[in-house]
């Protein structure tokens, strides 16, 4: 169970080493070995990993596990929520996991088996990825392939890059 928390967060831009920092504060604060294995709830902005305590007046508030201190939940949620698209019954429908570097993928889970993919294109970043490795890095060539702008390739590749790195 903690190893998937420890994939899910890592994938969600949260570094390693900032989890392993986290995990023991949220051994102290839950006060159990495996605090990513009981029903405690956690979020992430991407950065920081807050554990979602209620006390016993049913109040609910966010521990931050970096800061070691307890998070203004309304502007925790506002970050939390910055990325994601909303349908009109207030499900979360889509998600930009990083606006900051390709503002034009999307996780959509109708969309590619809910892989990354180019907004409007519609075409997964890990295929054009691997297409721009196999081609010996020729966007000009993926981009042809595709029928996906050069511009749009690039992005694609700077995404996965930076996926990468994350890990």
């Amino acid at each position: 169970m903690e190893i998937r928390f420890l994939q899910h967060f890592s994938v969600l831009g949260v570094k390693m080493q900032a989890i392993r920092v986290m995990a023991q504060e949220a051994q102290r604060i839950i006060q159990h070995p495996h605090p990513f294995a009981t029903k405690t709830v956690f979020t992430t902005d991407g950065r920081k990993i807050f554990a979602d305590i209620a006390e016993s007046t049913g109040d609910k508030k966010l521990y931050d596990l970096k800061a070691k201190n307890w998070a203004f939940l309304e502007i925790i949620e506002q970050s939390l929520n910055r990325e994601v698209i909303y349908d009109p019954s207030g499900d979360a429908a889509a998600w930009h996991p990083r606006s900051d570097v390709a503002p034009n993928v999307i996780i959509h889970p109708k969309v590619a088996f809910g892989q990354p993919v180019l907004e409007q294109e519609r075409v997964p970043t890990q295929t054009l990825f691997d297409a721009y490795q196999v081609e010996g890095e020729t966007v000009r060539t993926v981009s042809a392939w595709f029928c996906v702008s050069p511009e749009r390739v690039t992005e694609a590749v700077r995404f996965e890059t930076d996926l990468a790195m994350a890990a």
